[in-house]
C-alpha cells in the first residue's frame, strides 16, 4: 500500500532519481553510522562522511581490520576509499578498494570550521532524505516558538492495552509514516472517511499542540483531556439527581429530553453519539454507574 503521494512507486524513477541524483543529495545519501562514544558525545546516529574521517569496515569483505582514514569520497562511484584497504593488480600496482559508506562506522571525526557538530539536527537530515513532508521543511525555515516538551511520565496514566490502543490511532492518522501528524495528514485521514476537509477546522486542531505533534504529544493531549474532565463521583452524581429513586438507571428517552432542553443543550446528533455505545437495556434504561466508569476508565475489554 502507497503511503505518501510524493513519492513515485515506479521502480523505474526510483533507480533513476537515485543514479542521477546531485552531488549534494549524495553528499547526503553517502552517510556513514558513527560509533557508541561519538552517538552518545554528539546525539547524532549518523553524518554524511568526508575525507579524513577515521573508520572501521563494520560488514563486508574487509569486516574486522584496522581503523583506516577515508582518503577519497567517490560520489560517483557510492564509494569511498581508505588508505588500509588496497588490493594488488595484475601488474603489481596497488588500488584502492571501494567500500560503500553504510558497511562502516566512524570512529573519529575530522572536525574545523565547516564540520560543527553542536549545529547538526538529525531531523535536518531526514528533510533532505525526503522522510518528511513539504510541510515540515517549511515550518523548519520559519519555526514557531517551541513549547515546552512532553515528558514520559504521561505513560503512567494508561496501561499497556490503551496505549497500544492509542499507538494504533496514531498510526492511522500519520498517513506518510513519519513519525508526526501534521496538517496534511489530517486532510487525508479527513478524505478517507469521506469528509471534506475544512482548513479552518485542521489548523484549528494543529493549534493544540503546543510542539510538533509525535506519539508522546498526542499521548499526553489526550491524558489532558481526561484530567480536564470532572472527577468520577461527581460525574456520577450529577446523573443521580434526575434519578429520583436510586436505581442507578434513567429512561433513555427521558435523559435525552433533559439533554436537549436543559443547561449546555446537546443537539440531535450530539446526543446520538452519547447514546451510540452506551449501556442502555432492553427497556430502554440508561446505566450512568457504568457508563461514568467507562468514560473514566474505558471498558472491561480494554
Amino acid at each position: 500500500m502507497k503511503f505518501n503521494r510524493n513519492v513515485s512507486s515506479s521502480r523505474r524513477k526510483c533507480r533513476k532519481r537515485h543514479f542521477t541524483a546531485p552531488s549534494s543529495v549524495r553528499r547526503v545519501i553517502m552517510s556513514a553510522p558513527l560509533s557508541k562514544e561519538l552517538r552518545q558525545k554528539h546525539n547524532v546516529r549518523s553524518l554524511p562522511i568526508r575525507k579524513d574521517d577515521e573508520v572501521v569496515v563494520t560488514r563486508g569483505h574487509f569486516k574486522g581490520q584496522q581503523a583506516g582514514k577515508v582518503i577519497q569520497v567517490y560520489r560517483k562511484r557510492w564509494v569511498i576509499h581508505i588508505d588500509r584497504i588496497q588490493r594488488e593488480k595484475a601488474n603489481g600496482a596497488q588500488v584502492y578498494v571501494g567500500v560503500h559508506p553504510s558497511k562502516v562506522e566512524i570512529t573519529k571525526l575530522k572536525l574545523d570550521k565547516d564540520r560543527n557538530i553542536s549545529a547538526i539536527d538529525s531531523h535536518t537530515t531526514n528533510i533532505y532524505r525526503g522522510k518528511m513532508s513539504k510541510a515540515k521543511a517549511a515550518v523548519r525555515k520559519h519555526p514557531k516558538k517551541r513549547g515546552q516538551r512532553a515528558t514520559s511520565n504521561i505513560f503512567a496514566m494508561f496501561d499497556q492495552a490503551q496505549i497500544q490502543e492509542f499507538k494504533e490511532a496514531f498510526n492511522m492518522i500519520d498517513q506518510n509514516r513519519d513519525g508526526f501528524i501534521d496538517s496534511e495528514d489530517l486532510k487525508d485521514m479527513l478524505s478517507s472517511l469521506g469528509q471534506e476537509p475544512n482548513e479552518q477546522v485542521v489548523e484549528s486542531m494543529m493549534s493544540e499542540a503546543p510542539g510538533p505533534l509525535n506519539f508522546t504529544m498526542f499521548l499526553t493531549l489526550f491524558g489532558e483531556k481526561l484530567n480536564g474532565t470532572d472527577p468520577e463521583d461527581v460525574i456520577r452524581n450529577a446523573f443521580a439527581c434526575f434519578d429520583e429513586e436510586a436505581t442507578g438507571h434513567i429512561n433513555e428517552d427521558r435523559l435525552r429530553e433533559l439533554l436537549i432542553t436543559m443547561g449546555d443543550r446537546f443537539t440531535d446528533a450530539e446526543v446520538d453519539q452519547m447514546f451510540r455505545g452506551s449501556p442502555v437495556d432492553n427497556n430502554g434504561n440508561f446505566d450512568y454507574i457504568t457508563f461514568t466508569r467507562i468514560l473514566k476508565h474505558g471498558t472491561k475489554d480494554e
